[in-house]
């Protein structure tokens, strides 16, 4: 991947978000990630409306120039992440889209949290 992302004559710029989920831990029996990941990929595959998303949010989102992919559900685990991370970043820098802006977002779950934590 590319951070520096060249812009085409729009002046768009692509970028290419690889997410992923994690499955049961604890007392999670469906990690919520893991639901998030198959509702994303199936609006991304199919282009479905999620129920309650607004249809404007989505018309926002196909013109924004960011690609989703991955939606792999990884077990709660560094080792399995680790072992994860090659293929992810192969995948990435073989794709189509080789040289432009990419992120790979992994979702985690926090039993007691109440809002939305960003972690670098």
């Amino acid at each position: 991947c590319d951070v520096r992302a060249p812009s085409d004559a729009g002046g768009s710029r692509l970028v290419t978000v690889h997410l992923t989920g994690f499955g049961p831990f604890g007392g999670v029996t469906d990690n919520p990630t893991s639901i998030v990941c198959r509702v994303v990929e199936q609006l991304v595959r199919s282009g479905s409306t999620p129920a309650g998303v607004e249809p404007s949010l989505l018309d926002e989102f196909k013109a924004s120039g960011v690609r989703v992919e991955g939606f792999e559900c990884l077990e709660v685990s560094a080792k399995a992440v680790h072992a994860a991370l090659p293929g992810i970043v192969s995948g990435l820098a073989s794709s189509p889209d080789a040289g432009s802006a990419c992120a790979i977002v992994h979702m985690g779950v926090s039993g007691g949290s109440t809002r939305l934590h960003l972690e670098c």
